[in-house]
């Protein structure tokens, strides 16, 4: 179990053009003394310390010091901690405050990298290069710490290539697991002011969604861990979002994605049409109908009717039978080729 602590812009120097983390975590003015009091209390199974939302190794030493105190009951009774970072190994304090953390049972380190394309994140205002991600992620390896890495789609100016050299990068790099966030536009951000007076145009939501699955399956068929893909839902986000691409079922969306994109093809290349019975795993039944239904409606619209059969089959296996004489069992992560140009 991870315990997120949200910290919102601590530790920020300055603010990427998209980001406000107050509307994201739902939290600004609350007491976390109080709040750690409470969570000590409260919670009986292992867990993880996080601390989300801020930059913390762009924190002063002695405010991160004062943080950690607070935090020390927790620490004390947990597995460990993880944090999330910009990547910026070569700014003042760096190691200083590495160690620090190590003394707290600093497991793993997330670093933001919406993107490996540096025109895009001087764009975005991120302070950083892909060189400093490269640098940021080979010191902390060589410490002996866990590196993982924030991702995000649907950035301004982004493009399929873009996407096609953040998977070849993750791939290189093999981090412990990864986080794909959609770009959200939020009220009184920089990104929101540039949307409403047309000077940035994004991508359609399905075009993100597929940009999404295409980092998603990248990842799984290479054993990869996807952590999360999507932002946690709150009411102060969804009063907030001005557009961009938020959706409280983000993740579960994308997954409905793969076996749509997958099935469909198969339909198309071998000429299914009719009703067909399809054996997936208990888990993969919303997957396969799709959010709302609407794979299912997709499907009919193309002539196929499917009678699903729970099964004991692996995640993302089905088996595909006419009753006549065809046959086709296979994995939808495997199969999933989605063509970015």
């Amino acid at each position: 179990m991870i315990l997120p602590i949200f910290l919102p812009h601590f530790g920020c120097e300055k603010r990427c053009i998209y980001c406000d983390q107050t509307y994201i975590t739902e939290k600004e003015d609350y007491d976390l003394t109080r709040y750690v009091c409470d969570l000590t209390d409260k919670i009986k199974e292992p867990f993880e310390v996080a601390l989300y939302g801020g930059d913390i190794f762009g924190a002063k030493k002695e405010e991160l010091e004062k943080i950690l105190k607070i935090l020390k009951p927790l620490i004390e009774r947990s597995k460990g901690m993880r944090v999330s970072s910009r990547p910026l190994v070569s700014r003042k304090g760096f190691s200083e405050i590495l160690e620090l953390l190590k003394d707290h049972r600093l497991n793993v380190v997330e670093l933001g990298i919406p993107t490996f394309n540096d025109s895009i994140l001087r764009f975005l205002k991120r302070g950083h290069t892909v060189k400093d991600l490269e640098e940021t992620y080979r010191y902390l390896e060589s410490r002996g710490i866990k590196v993982a890495l924030q991702l995000m789609v649907g950035l301004p100016k982004e493009t399929e290539m873009d996407i096609k050299e953040t998977v070849r990068n993750v791939l290189r790099l093999k981090p412990h697991y990864i986080r794909i966030y959609p770009l959200v536009v939020i009220r009184g951000t920089p990104l929101a002011e540039m949307v409403a007076s047309e000077k940035v145009r994004l991508v359609s939501f399905e075009e993100a969604v597929r940009r999404a699955a295409y980092i998603y399956a990248s990842a799984k068929k290479n054993g990869i861990d996807v952590l999360k893909i999507g932002l946690t839902d709150n009411r102060s986000l969804r009063e907030n979002v001005k557009g961009g691409f938020y959706h409280p079922s983000f993740g579960y969306i994308v997954r409905c994605y793969i076996f749509l994109s997958v099935l469909k093809k198969i339909f198309s290349e071998c000429g299914i049409r009719g009703k067909i019975r399809i054996e997936v795993s208990r888990r993969d039944v919303s997957h396969l109908c799709g959010y709302k239904g609407e794979n299912l409606r997709s499907f009919e619209k193309e002539g196929v009717e499917l009678d699903i059969t729970v099964s004991d089959l692996n995640n993302w296996e089905f088996r595909l039978t006419d009753g006549v004489g065809f046959y086709f069992k296979s994995n939808a992560i495997e199969l999933f080729e989605e063509t970015l140009n």
